[in-house]
């Protein structure tokens, strides 16, 4: 099961509840991205492949797949990258 974070947008200040979308493993079985309540959103800017993708272990058979970085979009317009446990801050 995915689990939910407050996540606040840093241009409109609105308060906001995220839960990381699960995508099938190779073996079957539900992976989301661990996400870090620690860290601080950032609002997305220009866009680069890199960091379109994050690597995430799967809990069941241990196979690392890479996966689309969770994003928010707030009705302000602002795109919300939540931060991923184990991805470095930048």
């Amino acid at each position: 099961m995915s689990e939910s974070l407050p996540v606040r947008c840093p241009a409109c200040r609105r308060s906001h509840r995220y839960t990381a979308p699960a995508y099938p493993c190779a073996c079957g079985a539900p992976v989301a991205a661990p996400l870090d309540p620690d860290r601080v959103p950032a609002a997305v800017g220009e866009r680069s492949w890199r960091e379109e993708w994050v690597t995430v272990r799967c809990g069941s058979c241990g196979t690392h797949g890479e996966w689309p970085h969770p994003e928010l979009g707030c009705p302000c317009g602002t795109v919300l990258r939540i931060p991923v446990t184990g991805e470095r801050a930048e």
